[in-house]
């Protein structure tokens, strides 16, 4: 079993608002005390888990794991199982807070906001390419966790829309 313990703001409850401005690539702090995104997701998950609140003590653990999203999550997940290891996870807002509950459900064969091209320049072609395995052996292990779980996932296609004209 996978213990999640969040870390919380002393924000007072009424600044816990959506705040779609957010981003964490740029934010100085992961958004703890925020609410979450008005999404699909936050509206048919059913009920949080239970804050646990601020770590408080000293904790021992074979595997901590940051980010209770869908890799971490994931990650916890394959340690139990594969491994028998009882990973600690920690979070600093809610669970799946961040960018887990605000997508759009789809899976890119992307990382961040670089291209491939970018990818190239920045760290060179063995490096893209090593990087561009990966991301397909994360496809086929999403692939994999969701035959294994009650989901709806379902392979398809990708658009493309314009920012501008």
């Amino acid at each position: 079993m996978t213990q999640t313990m969040q870390f919380t703001s002393d924000a007072p409850a009424t600044d816990r608002r959506y705040d779609p401005q957010y981003d964490p690539l740029v934010s100085p702090n992961p958004g703890a005390g925020r609410a979450y995104a008005p999404s699909y997701w936050v509206a048919s998950a059913g009920t949080p888990p239970r804050d646990d609140g601020p770590v408080s003590a000293d904790m021992d653990a074979d595997v901590v794991v940051i980010g209770s999203g869908s890799t971490g999550m994931s990650t916890a997940l394959y340690l139990a199982q594969e491994h028998g290891i009882q990973a600690l996870v920690l979070e600093a807002n809610q669970t799946a807070w961040g960018c887990s509950s605000r997508s759009g459900g789809q899976g890119q064969n992307a990382s961040g906001r670089l291209t491939r091209s970018q990818w190239i320049e920045r760290w060179g072609l063995d490096v893209a390419k090593q990087l561009d395995r990966e991301i397909r052996t994360g496809f086929e292990n999403f692939k994999a966790l969701t035959e294994e779980i009650d989901c709806d996932a379902t392979d398809g296609g990708h658009l493309y829309l314009a920012h501008r004209p």
